[in-house]
């Protein structure tokens, strides 16, 4: 949906996949990028910190590779450049 341009519509396809398996890393992925490119790059970020904590206390890790270059990608507001 991300590449046919219906940015809004991947959002919440990807909300789905989040919410049935929060652990699932590839989902968050989706979901983010899907936001930034709805135009909602805070809630993006917020979203990253929710998986990040979510993690962090049910698991005792940190994100993985991917989750963290988004996330500085995010911040350097440079997300669309990634894969």
């Amino acid at each position: 949906m991300l590449a046919e341009g219906r940015p809004v519509q991947a959002v919440m396809a990807a909300e789905q996949p989040v919410a049935d398996s929060p652990f699932r890393e590839t989902a968050w992925v989706t979901l983010l990028r899907a936001l930034c490119a709805a135009g909602r790059s805070a809630e993006a970020l917020g979203r990253y910190e929710m998986i990040r904590h979510l993690l962090a206390d049910a698991l005792g890790t940190s994100p993985g590779p991917e989750l963290q270059r988004l996330h500085l990608a995010l911040l350097r507001h440079t997300w669309a450049q990634q894969g």
